[in-house]
């Protein structure tokens, strides 16, 4: 049900970026990009809603479509301002952009990450998501899983986080079901 409204309000002008669900970090340290890459690879790979498009069928209705993993236009970002001049202006209006970011449902990633390395081992990570795909309390739980999965990836280990017994598709079935 909060997908079709969501769905519905995107439709207007602008009206997606109102529900952009930012977050925006400050890493320090050694960072292997490698290892962040295929944390997202693993993170979009078990999270069906992460590689979700919206769109109407045939007879009109709003359907959502969950991609393959190769099919997931993802990208991991990675931008370099450490030599700029202004850079705390660049910096300042790169975040503005990947957070104002107008998601197309249909056809976009509706996750965009962005690494923006600002001096020496400093980095601001900016991670975006539509909010037809997430909520607070889910985006945090993937947020967790993105870094257990990069701290597990970056010391060589293999991905340790238990096969999910259900997926957002099975909650939103089960809603629809209710409803009726």
């Amino acid at each position: 049900s909060s997908q079709n409204r969501l769905w519905l309000l995107s439709q207007f002008e602008n009206g997606n970026v109102a529900y952009n669900m930012p977050s925006v970090f400050q890493l320090k340290g050694d960072l292997n990009f490698s290892a962040l890459e295929r944390a997202f690879k693993s993170l979009i790979e078990r999270h069906e809603s992460l590689r979700t498009n919206f769109k109407e069928d045939e007879s009109g209705k709003v359907r959502q479509f969950i991609l393959s993993i190769e099919e997931s236009k993802f990208q991991l970002q990675f931008e370099d301002v450490s030599q700029e001049e202004n850079s705390d202006i660049i910096l300042k209006d790169i975040i503005k952009t990947e957070t104002n970011y107008s998601f197309d449902l249909s056809s976009d990633s509706l996750l965009r990450a962005k690494l923006i390395n600002t001096v020496d081992n400093n980095f601001v990570f900016v991670f975006v998501m539509h909010h037809i795909i997430s909520d607070g309390q889910s985006s945090e739980i993937m947020t967790n899983e993105l870094f257990t999965l990069y701290e597990s990836f970056s010391q060589e280990k293999e991905n340790l986080l238990p096969e999910l017994p259900l997926q957002y598709k099975d909650y939103a079935t089960w809603q629809q079901n209710n409803l009726k």
